[in-house]
């Protein structure tokens, strides 16, 4: 993941990158598999913040590979030092009445970061504040779209307590009404049992046929 980001950041001016990353990646294995990716053969597109953290951690040398879901990520925000001193900036772009977060550049962020000496503990705090303002200003743009005031944070990565507190904090400011998981896992967990309801209501309904 981590070149992946690379590739989509600097293209193959990554090759000159000044990386400890760079030293580590086999590139043999990274030509064979960037030209999987680019014809799309057993790579599908992929919008999970997870796979972000993961490319974040591996570019700050925490690890390259995981032996577990979240593994990687975890270690990112145990990492991150207590507080942010600054975000980088991330464009949201308008796409067939999508809003797209540019996140090649939260990675971009980051590099210009470790060329210039930042630690990684500061790094791990820029990058939960980032994804916490990202947060906060896509709801912005779709509540001025929607006039919806209410968010649900739901899905793995709000698991991670750094994040969850600085987007309901965030979103308590703009004036959101925000609601998180309480009885029910936010992962797979809280999926699983939401197939299982919808199943049942399925079958009740059919039944009733």
């Amino acid at each position: 993941m981590a070149a992946v980001f690379l590739q989509a950041v600097y293209g193959e001016a990554m090759e000159k990158l000044d990386l400890d990353f760079m030293g580590r990646l086999d590139r043999s294995a990274w030509r064979l598999l960037s030209r999987a990716t680019e014809r799309g053969l057993n790579a599908p597109p992929t919008s999970s913040a997870g796979r972000l953290f993961d490319a974040v951690a591996s570019l700050l040398g925490l690890r390259d590979r995981v032996d577990f879901e979240a593994q990687a990520g975890m270690e990112l925000e145990a990492l991150a030092a207590p507080d942010a001193d600054r975000v980088y900036a991330v464009d949201l772009d308008e796409q067939d009445g999508r809003t797209i977060v540019r996140t090649p550049d939260v990675v971009r962020g980051v590099v210009d970061d470790l060329l210039a000496g930042v630690g990684a503990d500061r790094i791990g705090s820029r990058f939960h504040a980032t994804l916490a303002e990202v947060i906060v200003r896509t709801c912005r743009r779709l509540r001025d779209r929607s006039g919806l005031d209410r968010v649900a944070l739901s899905g793995g990565v709000f698991q991670n307590v750094r994040l969850s507190r600085l987007a309901v904090e965030g979103l308590g400011r703009a004036g959101f009404q925000v609601y998180t998981h309480h009885q029910v896992p936010p992962n797979d967990g809280g999926l699983a049992l939401g197939q299982a309801a919808i199943g049942a209501r399925v079958r009740e309904d059919r039944s009733r046929v």
